[in-house]
């Protein structure tokens, strides 16, 4: 083992801290699909992976990659371009299929995975993550269609972004660059596969965490290596399928719609925020859990639009359709190896679920927190007042009475 893998311990808790205190950076939120062109013949791209793909610095998907690239396609070949991104600055590469959930690779001619940012960062085990990213590619090269093709773009330079200009960046551009190799050792092995190196970041000076400049850049580099495959794939005349979000509960997609659009204003922000004040924490939210993902409809702040089920401590409560508490993580069996606890380092977790109009559990309101707790530290009832309220403002969301809703929801 390389003598820096040593300080693997203290990186994980700084890259950890460094994500509770980001939670007023802007980020993209709402639908990570972006179109450009008319209807009709179009390239279908997925994107899967974080760092450059996740936005920092922005607050709409079609401003970071997934918008730029769609341009920079279209602009290259003429035809509409249909970028989905799925990911987020929390995803690793441990977890990544969890993120993947069911959603279906074969509607894409093209998927592009560039991760591994935060675990290089994170200084995770090579051997774990080699396992691990060569998963993501298996289960994405089983689901293709015949004529589609996968990219594997290298990890980027760590040292180029501002929260990483460091020593601790230095000895994750060491982790970096034996992962990037990994990347181009696969693609030798799978004639569907090819490796390329990862666009530079050209940051601006004044908004060093990322601005539309920046990821119009990356996206543009990174489209001379994609068009040319993507008329390779266009010439076979692949399959393509248009296939739409079904979900389970009537008031989800509502809900999820007013989260991208409330700038934190809704009464359920404002109910997030009394949670986080009363008790102290972390984090507050009210989610909704519908089919494999658990969408944070409102946030006190640095959470991502949604993440996979069954990564969520609020898919046990949702299921227990009870109050339930997690005083450690690391020390409750249930999610001890929990991928995606093991980056937020969030250890607490106290949740109690929200109801639809026919009494089924459909979501939570919850608290979570950097350090661990005795169970008896929070007064669930008091917890429980709030639920209340979150649940009856899920409910006008869901009918559509509450005014406001319906002025989120009209058309521009």
């Amino acid at each position: 083992m390389p003598l820096y893998e040593h300080l693997r311990a203290p990186l994980r808790m700084w890259y950890a801290n460094m994500l509770q205190a980001a939670p007023s950076t802007p980020h993209p939120r709402g639908d990570a699909t972006v179109r450009v062109g008319p209807e009709g013949d179009t390239d279908r791209v997925l994107l899967i992976g974080n760092g450059p793909l996740h936005g920092w610095g922005v607050s709409l998907h079609d401003l970071a990659v997934p918008g730029q690239l769609a341009r920079a396609l279209n602009e290259r070949s003429s035809r509409s371009a249909s970028v989905e991104y799925v990911g987020d600055e929390r995803m690793n590469a441990a977890s990544t299929l969890a993120w993947l959930g069911n959603r279906a690779a074969a509607g894409h001619d093209l998927i592009v995975i560039a991760l591994g940012m935060n675990d290089a960062l994170r200084l995770t085990r090579l051997d774990d993550w080699k396992r691990d990213y060569a998963a993501v590619l298996d289960r994405v090269l089983s689901d293709i269609h015949p004529a589609a093709q996968v990219i594997l773009v290298g990890l980027p330079n760590i040292r180029a972004y501002a929260m990483a200009n460091s020593s601790a960046g230095s000895v994750a551009q060491l982790h970096a660059d034996r992962m990037t190799e990994f990347t181009v050792e696969l693609a030798q092995n799978h004639p569907r596969v090819t490796a390329v190196h990862a666009p530079a970041e050209k940051f601006e000076a004044a908004r060093p965490l990322g601005s539309p400049k920046m990821y119009q850049a990356w996206a543009e580099a990174l489209s001379i290596h994609l068009s040319p495959v993507l008329e390779t794939i266009r010439a076979a005349k692949p399959f393509a399928d248009e296939t739409e979000r079904r979900w389970e509960w009537a008031g989800t997609e509502r809900a999820v719609r007013a989260a991208s659009t409330t700038d934190g204003r809704s009464p359920l922000d404002e109910i997030v925020r009394e949670a986080q004040e009363m008790f102290g924490v972390s984090l507050a939210a009210v989610n909704v859990l519908d089919g494999d993902r658990n969408w944070f409809v409102a946030n006190s702040g640095g959470a991502p639009s949604s993440m996979p089920r069954e990564l969520a401590y609020c898919n046990e409560t949702v299921a227990q359709d009870r109050p339930v508490v997690v005083p450690d993580s690391a020390a409750d069996d249930r999610f001890k190896n929990n991928p995606f606890l093991d980056v937020v380092q969030l250890p607490f977790y106290a949740g109690i679920p929200l109801h639809s109009e026919d009494g089924r559990a459909v979501g939570t309101l919850c608290i979570l927190d950097g350090t661990p707790r005795k169970a008896s530290a929070v007064d669930l009832q008091r917890l429980q007042v709030l639920a209340d309220r979150a649940e009856r403002e899920l409910a006008l969301l869901a009918a559509g009475t509450r005014a406001a809703s319906e002025e989120q929801l009209a058309p521009a």
